[in-house]
């Protein structure tokens, strides 16, 4: 099943009982010297740019009561620890008041496994991490806050659903050559596409 959220300025409360506020930051840090999420290996440093890190912000409301918000973040990191949030939510805390809070706002991660570490407060001790970089950490909370500043302002939207099977959409990086490794049973349940290097 897939949603769609179209903006389409409206009138008429019956036909689009939803509003939507979008916006976009960077939460690019240093480009030198931080460790990649990877698997920890002490070569894999950064040493310039290739893509900037965004964080991609959607508050979420229904006309009838705009003041009770949803806010959902996806960020380019590897993940959002609890101390990223509750920095962002004081943030916003500081701006808005109690309109957001650890009760209504989500902060999800995509994974990019070539992107930087060296933001968490809570694992060094581990070795997961490498060493805690303040200005990395402070470009992630920063650019999150703006994403939200910016999606702050609701418009009306149509909320579409659709329901169906979506075939060759993608594939997981590792399916053409870690999957068929795999045993067989497990093997069955799914068809690998084909094996493709980049």
């Amino acid at each position: 099943m897939t949603a769609a959220l179209v903006a389409t300025p409206s009138s008429a409360d019956s036909i689009q009982p939803y509003l939507i506020g979008r916006g976009i930051a960077d939460v690019t840090g240093p480009l030198v010297g931080v460790q990649f999420w990877g698997f920890g290996r002490p070569d894999q440093i950064g040493e310039g740019l290739h893509i900037r890190l965004r964080s991609r912000a959607f508050i979420i409301a229904q006309k009838t009561d705009p003041v009770r918000r949803l806010v959902f973040v996806s960020v380019d990191l590897g993940s959002v620890d609890h101390h990223i949030a509750l920095e962002v939510v004081e943030r916003l805390r500081q701006r808005f008041g109690t309109l957001y809070s650890m009760d209504n706002v989500i902060i999800s991660a995509t994974h990019p496994s070539a992107g930087p570490r060296s933001h968490w407060h809570s694992r060094t001790d581990t070795g997961l991490n490498a060493a805690s970089i303040p200005p990395h950490f402070e470009a992630i909370p920063a650019g999150i806050t703006a994403s939200v500043v910016q999606a702050h302002d609701l418009q009306p939207i149509s909320v579409l659903i659709n329901t169906g099977q979506v075939t060759d959409a993608g594939a997981n990086r590792s399916s053409g050559f870690a999957y068929p490794g795999e045993p067989a049973r497990e093997r069955g349940f799914v068809s690998p596409a084909t094996p493709t290097r980049r």
